[in-house]
């Protein structure tokens, strides 16, 4: 979902502007600038926000570990959780990793075997989070990762990420509450408490460190093709 759509699903809940119809480009940057302004306000709240992305990256023959984030060997934003992993072969054949607890890797008394990894173990420290892995690569393969991403904000209205449905339902409705204002409309007692309950949800599911589970199609798996916004 891009950000585009998110604004233009709170323009459309305040009757601004009618289903399938488009915001002209200053209220869209206007909006997206709000948009984020909230996003902070929520991180700031206490409300983390994730979405879940697919991503792949080149192994290294006898390299077992490897940094993950912004300028790390894995250069890309640093995960908060490695959902599912797989490694594909040269010939397109993908085998299923386990994502097993880091304190495994460490009671591990050999390390260096080299074969095809069949775990992984991730350490989400900060600036950089480390993916160890096991058996050590014995052959240029790719790894392939679904993980969870904090969302901070959208870069462009046409950033598109995957958030779970009661993520979108808490943006659209706070957005809109957040721009009625600018437009003279008073925000109905059902919308307010729409995305009030909307935020209660995401603050009680941050309690209780749990995230909705997302049924993600994975190649070598189900025999299915991934699709990140399914669920």
């Amino acid at each position: 979902m891009t950000a585009k759509e998110i604004i233009e699903a709170a323009f459309q809940d305040l009757g601004i502007i009618e289903a399938g119809a488009s915001l002209n480009f200053a209220d869209l940057e206007w909006a997206l600038s709000k948009f984020n302004r909230m996003l902070n306000s929520m991180s700031a709240d206490g409300i983390n926000l994730h979405y879940r992305i697919e991503e792949s990256f080149p192994l290294v023959v006898g390299t077992a570990s490897y940094t993950i984030g912004t300028g790390g060997t894995f250069n890309t934003a640093r995960p908060n959780v490695i959902e599912q992993a797989f490694i594909r072969d040269t010939n397109g054949h993908d085998y299923t990793l386990g994502i097993r607890p880091i304190g495994e890797y460490w009671s591990l008394s050999e390390k260096t075997t080299q074969s095809r990894p069949t775990s992984l173990y991730y350490k989400p420290t900060y600036p950089y989070g480390t993916i160890y892995l096991y058996y050590t690569p014995a052959d240029s393969e790719d790894l392939h990762i679904v993980s969870q991403k904090p969302l901070t904000t959208y870069t462009s209205e046409l950033t598109s990420v995957s958030l779970p449905g009661e993520y979108e339902e808490a943006l659209v409705t706070g957005l809109a509450v957040k721009i009625a204002p600018r437009y003279g409309i008073a925000v109905s007692p059902e919308l307010r408490n729409d995305a009030m309950r909307a935020q209660a949800s995401l603050r009680a599911r941050n309690l209780a460190n749990t995230m909705k589970s997302v049924d993600l199609h994975m190649p070598g798996r189900t025999g299915g093709t991934y699709d990140i916004d399914e669920g």
